[in-house]
């Protein structure tokens, strides 16, 4: 396997990766409980915040998805580069001889747009199934994406050997 491409692989799942473990910053507020004084005073202040027609300030909270959620986009994003990278080794293994060893897919890849359409759609295919799944158990979808790319990583690792091999 090229070194480049595999530095290009390994770069692009930190980046994807990595999103998901930085915290998003949000402001804090002391929660206290305020005398029935403090509360006129708020609400007299608004009042004449409307009256001056200049828009009341209200602190925001931001919703931010669950880690599982990032992490399972990052996969998802993952499973994109995965299939590229199949596509390519497999390229590149067949202009340089071999011959597809997967009975599904040996007349698909003869057809150069045919064999990226159906890997795209294959991943397309995964991280809608992976979607889907999440909704019920985000861990499971998370592992079976996880196991996906893997299998996947490791095709395209035997198609640049094979590439590499045959003259």
């Amino acid at each position: 396997m090229s070194p480049h491409i595999v530095a290009a692989a390994v770069l692009f799942a930190v980046v994807s990766v990595a999103p998901s473990f930085v915290a998003t910053a949000t402001a804090q507020t002391e929660v206290r409980q305020t005398p029935m004084v403090d509360t006129i005073a708020s609400a007299a202040a608004v009042q004449f915040a409307a009256a001056e027609q200049t828009p009341a300030v209200m602190p925001r909270e931001l919703s931010r998805p669950g880690l599982s959620t990032s992490v399972l986009t990052a996969l998802q994003a993952t499973t994109v580069a995965t299939q590229i990278l199949d596509v390519h080794s497999t390229m590149k293994a067949l202009n340089n001889g071999a011959v597809e060893a997967n009975p599904m897919m040996s007349g698909v890849v003869k057809n150069r747009a045919a064999f990226i359409g159906v890997k795209s759609a294959m991943g397309a295919g995964l991280m809608y199934a992976t979607h889907k799944m999440a909704r019920r158990n985000k861990v499971a979808a998370i592992v079976t994406s996880a196991a996906i790319n893997s299998a996947y990583l490791v095709v395209a690792h035997h198609n640049y050997k094979v590439a590499r091999s045959t003259p």
